[in-house]
């Protein structure tokens, strides 16, 4: 995706550096503190007992301040494939890696319908 949106870039003679910034380095802004420290201890020993019972496929969280197994199936269901480009959450996520943001022209979005409109994550 990223070399198609480059060479039609190219071809519409913008020139733009693309960049892809893997989501998993970019867990948090801030340095953890305290309580920080003490969630992710108590989500470690619970998935490590876990894991020693033998369980697999799961997730562990807090859901009404208790510590819980989520299966995987249960978490991935409902999650959203797509992110709408126009949306909430694509916005953070431009803000929060401080990419610029691009206005498209008319004559750019039929390259953008052909994704069916939304990028996938």
């Amino acid at each position: 995706m990223k070399q198609k949106i480059k060479e039609h870039l190219a071809t519409l003679q913008i020139d733009a550096t693309v960049k892809y910034i893997d989501p998993s380095y970019m867990i948090r802004s801030v340095k953890a503190n305290a309580s920080d420290a003490l969630f992710c201890l108590l989500l470690a020993q619970n998935a490590v007992h876990a894991a020693m019972a033998g369980l697999t496929g799961f997730c562990v969280g807090l859901v009404n301040n208790r510590t819980v197994y989520i299966p995987m199936t249960a978490i991935v269901k409902n999650s959203p494939r797509q992110v709408n480009p126009k949306g909430r959450t694509f916005e953070r996520v431009i803000t929060t890696t401080g990419q610029p943001r691009i206005h498209l022209s008319s004559r750019q979005q039929p390259m953008f319908k052909s994704l069916s409109s939304r990028v996938i994550v």
